[in-house]
C-alpha cells in the first residue's frame, strides 16, 4: 500500500468536505454588471457559477481515485493524472486570486489540493 497515495485521498477529502460545508454558507451572486455599471470580471463570474460545481467533482474524484492508486500499485497512471491536476487546479486558484487581487489570496480548500498534489508527488518516488 502507497501511504502517500493514502494521506493525499484524505488531504482530498478534508478539501471535499470543507468545501460543501463551507459552501453552504456562501450566497451566489447571479452575473450581472457591476455597481458602479462597469460590467463584471468573466473569470469571476464562471468561477462564481461553475467554479464551485466543478471544485466538487474533482475533489471527489481525486478522493476516490488516490483512494484507488494507495491500493493498487499499478494505477500510477491515476495517481500521476491527479497530482498533475491537483498542481494546474491550485495553479490557476493562485493566478485568479492573484489577478482579482484577493484577501489571502482566497486559496481556502485549494491549498489542501495543492497538499494532496504534494502527497501524490511523494507517492510517485516511493
Amino acid at each position: 500500500m502507497n501511504y502517500a497515495f493514502l494521506l493525499a485521498g484524505g488531504a482530498s477529502a478534508f478539501a471535499f468536505i470543507l468545501h460543501i460545508l463551507l459552501g453552504r454558507s456562501r450566497s451566489i451572486l447571479p452575473p450581472r454588471a457591476g455597481a458602479d455599471g462597469e460590467p463584471r470580471d468573466a473569470l469571476l463570474d464562471a468561477d462564481a457559477w461553475y467554479g464551485r460545481h466543478v471544485t466538487t467533482l474533482v475533489l471527489a474524484g481525486m478522493t476516490l481515485g488516490f483512494a484507488h492508486a494507495a491500493r493498487r500499485p499499478d494505477a500510477w497512471d491515476v495517481a500521476t493524472a491527479l497530482t498533475a491536476l491537483a498542481f494546474l487546479l491550485t495553479l490557476l486558484r493562485i493566478a485568479l486570486a492573484v489577478r482579482q487581487k484577493s484577501a489571502k489570496l482566497d486559496i481556502g480548500e485549494w491549498g489542501f489540493i495543492a497538499l494532496a498534489g504534494a502527497l501524490g508527488e511523494i507517492g510517485l518516488f516511493v
